[in-house]
């Protein structure tokens, strides 16, 4: 992940958001269909997460610390990295 672009690391953020807000709304909704409104996905926009990775940048190993949790997340979502790029950039 040290290598991987900005565009390419929001492919893999993305990925992980839907994988963490669907393991949440299943918590906390089970099987049923939440009300109209609720548990959304909302994910940051592209221009917002790219602020956000140039902002970690000043800070001392802040990129580092941010792929390496990224890639942690990914891991525990049991998401293929390179799959999630390939699905993002099929959807752009």
């Amino acid at each position: 992940m040290s290598n991987l672009s900005v565009e390419q690391l929001y492919s893999v953020y993305l990925a992980v958001a839907r994988a963490d807000w669907l393991w949440r709304r299943r918590a906390v909704y089970g099987a049923t269909t939440p009300p109209p409104g609720h548990a959304e996905f909302r994910p940051l926009a592209f221009p917002v997460f790219k602020l956000r990775m140039d902002t970690v940048a000043s800070v001392l190993r802040g990129d580092t610390i941010l792929r390496e949790r990224l890639s942690r997340q990914a891991s525990a979502y049991g998401i293929d990295i390179a799959s999630a790029m390939t699905i993002q950039s099929q959807a752009a």
